[in-house]
């Protein structure tokens, strides 16, 4: 029984991170610049 507690949370903690990371790359923070327009992914 622990062990198949132990697969479920390895995986809810990869899909957990999997969103994380999609939504910390989705995020863009335009800058100011005198030439075309830079963005900061976060």
């Amino acid at each position: 029984m622990k062990q198949h507690n132990n697969a479920v949370i390895n995986i809810v903690l990869v899909a957990l991170f999997t969103s994380i990371t999609f939504v910390a790359t989705s995020i863009q923070v335009p800058m100011p610049a005198l030439i075309g327009k830079p963005f900061v992914h976060l």
